[in-house]
């Protein structure tokens, strides 16, 4: 079948064919790494096929290979590889040891045998625990009760309301544990028939479609009911014409563009322990809620991976060195070597204790309640909002009845279409 390669995350492009060490910017870890354990009794050779920019997966390689003297690894980018080719790599073993699924279709492939089930190496290896890691997550990507592949990061949705517009309609947007899309949908109703805005009334640029996917495909659980889609399209039309796109990066994001407005009912922030978004609000802004977590209709968060997921290739000659530097990856290894020197780190990082780490050096005082909160939500994550094919097409269409290419009728049916073709392929 055509392997679509879309990007779903938008990052630099690397070259192909590339060692780490030649890429890897000169000194980054001449300061953090230990000295190479001589006694190390890990050796081998790494091959990793990787999509998008890489920088962390090297710098954790160099990490790596400098505590394990008699270990190479190499990255290879696939981002420039045809669908043939690419597919061709995958089933003759040419696509390394780890492979990036991030631009892979894991559904499709998951019962071709191509990729290991790391319950296997997780159950095997006594030096791996479990209470480390949200293992929700793990159950989430869980397919025929195997799991194919582990992300390094992930983040999943909250919003600010405008606490003034909310008080308006007698809701006090602090006391709001979760919204899905449709109690957004009935909060702004009402909003803009009290307010001053009126039709002005703005949102920020959000995909709705993300959030509420699951209700109504999902190939792990071969969901196909779009019974209901004719009344998400109607309400996902409605917002969009009142969403406005983030105004400008040239000043601090956080401070600026994630600011709400006097006109604008809510903001979409993706928290992290990293930067933790809602560190950066100014409290003395009237207009900021605190963060609420955006879940699908039916009460689950979902949650989507922004670096990963990882796999290790049935067709690796070195599937236990694989999982040595997979689990290198996601360890509670110390603070510095996880975000020293700016590391691009976008959301929450599988491993609680690093997470936790992050948040202690970033935290001035006073937010340890809310930071207690964001994590408990992580303990609740339950959908993978995946990469497939039918998924990309599905909001290919839906992107198209927004700019008013179809009814909603008609955008149901064929997304249904979509959805049961692939699921009978």
């Amino acid at each position: 079948m055509p392997l679509m390669l879309a990007c779903a995350l938008v990052f630099s492009s690397c070259s192909r064919n590339t060692r780490v060490y030649d890429s890897v910017t000169e000194g980054r870890i001449s300061d953090s790494v230990s000295a190479p354990d001589s006694s190390s009794e890990l050796s081998g050779s790494l091959t990793f096929y990787y999509s998008g920019n890489g920088s962390q997966l090297k710098y954790l390689a160099e990490r790596f290979m400098s505590e394990n003297e008699n270990v190479t690894i190499e990255f290879y980018n696939y981002d420039n590889d045809s669908d043939a080719e690419l597919i061709t790599k995958l089933t003759s073993g040419q696509a390394g040891d780890i492979i990036d699924l991030s631009n892979i279709d894991m559904y499709r492939y998951s019962g071709s045998g191509l990729f290991e089930n790391l319950y296997k190496y997780m159950n095997d290896d006594p030096d791996f625990n479990m209470d480390d890691y949200y293992t929700n997550i793990f159950r989430a990507m869980e397919i025929d009760d195997r799991l194919l592949a582990v992300p390094y990061a992930f983040t999943y949705t909250t919003l600010r309301f405008n606490s003034s517009l909310m008080e308006l309609i007698g809701v006090d947007a602090d006391s709001l544990e979760s919204v899905d899309c449709y109690d957004i949908y009935d909060y702004y109703s009402r909003v803009m028939q009290v307010c001053e805005s009126g039709e002005s009334l703005k949102l920020s640029e959000w995909n709705m479609l993300d959030l509420e996917i699951s209700a109504f495909f999902d190939p792990i659980k071969n969901l196909n009911d779009f019974s209901r889609f004719s009344e998400f399209l109607t309400i996902d039309k409605e917002i969009d014409a009142h969403k406005i796109a983030f105004s400008s990066y040239l000043n601090n994001p956080y401070s600026d563009d994630m600011m709400l407005t006097s006109n604008q009912l809510l903001k979409c922030v993706y928290p992290s322990a990293a930067d933790m978004n809602f560190l950066r609000f100014d409290y003395s802004n009237e207009n900021n809620s605190l963060p609420v977590t955006v879940t699908d209709s039916a009460g689950n968060i979902p949650f989507t991976v922004t670096s990963g997921p990882y796999a290790i290739s049935s067709l690796s000659n070195n599937k236990d060195l694989a999982w040595s530097f997979l689990k290198y990856m996601i360890s509670d290894i110390e603070l510095g070597s996880k975000i020293k020197r700016g590391m691009n780190i976008n959301g929450f990082l599988i491993n609680r204790n690093v997470n936790q780490q992050i948040y202690d050096v970033m935290n001035t005082g006073g937010m340890d309640e809310l930071f207690e909160k964001m994590d408990s939500e992580l303990e609740k994550l339950s959908v993978y909002s995946y990469y497939n094919e039918a998924r990309a097409s599905i909001s290919s269409a839906v992107s198209s009845f927004l700019y008013g290419s179809s009814d909603t009728e008609s955008c149901a049916s064929a997304c249904s279409d979509i959805a049961l073709k692939y699921l009978g392929e």
